[in-house]
């Protein structure tokens, strides 16, 4: 296989990602991944319009239409992504999922969109589960897996299932290793309930995860617990301070929104706040398959949002001091650059341009897609960790910190591996 580092065009993708498949196959992954990646659009018109055939421009598109039909076409590109990305992943790499949609309210024609009833409430979209690759405090990340379904498509169970069926084929190329991160932020609550039950079932999976719309229920000291119950009696003996960079202006707590606002903002209009914490955490079990899992309070007061408490179940145990507890906190604290970083490059092309009719077109056109955004991660560098335990470097405002005081406390950061250690 292609080192990932070796594959330094959008056409070293394609000639890989195309080894062993016949001419025409050959052919029709190269035009589309160079056309999607030059027209900036998963729209067939915008892609047909940059490869700039000199037939007409019509043809092209019926053309590219008809190869996306290739019923094979999508699981071998799927899988070969996904054997690349499982490389760099090793123990305590996190696994990131995201859930977002694709509205297409005005369209007619595309298939399983709707369940044909005029008067469903339902909204008239496709949902897209992503799976990123990322180290704790790496800076790097690589999208693993992207995944298109509707809830009309036959053989259709529910959103868990699908969301389940996308971290089994991760966790089958990792070979089990990996942290699978979920976060209510990401992904529906009531789906994370779904999740985390299937989690707490598992005795090998590794994951961080907080709970969704209703309290799991743990034991603890012999005793059936849900969380905001454990919360009560959990003592936090540890304190310290996250500073987080936010734009002045900041009204919303949406991880991409924000950081959209900061690529945008110069660093004279960026706050680095210091946020108050304080935590710590219980050794549980779950209820019904006796896993010992962790549960962690964590308490901030938050200068746009107010005093908010986080409980994370996670399966990292024995977390009997501060630098054991900070490493699944680190490692849940900075999702939210990953998350926006990749929904930073991914809208660039404009999923919602989706516009082709059949259902395993559509699935290909996303892995496509994938493909494409899989390129630009490659040497795509987080700007900066958005949210991290020492003070950000910079001439950023503040009201906690004097210039002199920098060195100081840059003694004092708490240095966090590549595994998530603290």
């Amino acid at each position: 296989m292609a080192n990932a580092n070796e594959l330094r065009t959008i056409d070293d993708i394609a000639v890989w990602l195309s080894e062993g498949m016949r001419r025409p196959s050959s052919k029709f992954l190269r035009d589309m991944l160079k056309g999607i990646h030059a027209s900036k659009s998963i729209k067939l018109a915008n892609i047909a319009r940059a490869l700039g055939e000199g037939n007409n421009l019509h043809s092209t598109c019926n053309r590219l239409g008809r190869n996306l039909a290739d019923p094979d076409l999508e699981r071998i590109i799927a899988d070969r992504l996904l054997e690349q990305g499982a490389n760099m992943v090793k123990r305590h790499t996190r696994l990131i999922v995201n859930v977002y949609t694709v509205a297409k309210p005005n369209a007619r024609k595309m298939q399983y969109l709707q369940d044909g009833d005029e008067n469903t409430t339902d909204e008239a979209q496709f949902l897209v589960c992503e799976i990123l690759a990322s180290n704790t405090g790496s800076g790097k990340y690589s999208p693993l897996l992207a995944t298109l379904w509707s809830r009309y498509a036959p053989g259709y169970v529910s959103d868990a299932q699908e969301i389940l069926d996308a971290l089994g084929r991760v966790l089958k190329a990792t070979k089990g290793r990996g942290v699978v991160c979920l976060e209510y932020r990401y992904i529906p609550p009531a789906i994370v309930d779904d999740l985390l039950d299937n989690l707490l079932a598992s005795q090998d999976t590794q994951f961080i995860c907080t709970e969704g719309s209703v309290a799991p229920v743990l034991v603890h000291r012999q005793q059936n617990k849900t969380t905001t119950e454990l919360a009560e009696v959990c003592d936090l003996p540890y304190w310290g301070r996250l500073f987080k960079v936010l734009p002045v202006n900041a009204e919303k707590s949406d991880a991409y929104l924000i950081y959209r606002q900061y690529l945008s903002s110069t660093p004279n209009e960026l706050s680095d706040l210091a946020i108050p914490m304080e935590f710590g955490s219980l050794p549980v079990r779950c209820q019904e398959s006796g896993r010992p899992v962790s549960i962690i309070i964590m308490n901030t007061y938050h200068p746009l949002l107010g005093e908010r408490s986080t409980r994370l179940v996670t399966s990292y145990e024995k977390l009997n001091s501060r630098k054991k507890i900070l490493a699944p906190i680190h490692a849940f604290l900075s999702l939210g650059d990953v998350v926006a970083a990749h929904g930073s490059i991914r809208d660039s092309y404009n999923p919602s341009d989706l516009q082709v009719a059949k259902y395993d077109r559509m699935q290909l056109l996303m892995t496509l897609l994938l493909a494409v955004v899989f390129f630009e991660a490659r040497t795509y560098k987080l700007k900066l960790p958005l949210a991290r335990f020492q003070p950000h470097e910079g001439r950023y405002r503040r009201d906690y910190l004097l210039p002199e005081d920098v060195e100081r406390l840059k003694s004092e950061a708490i240095p966090v591996d590549d595994a998530g250690h603290g």
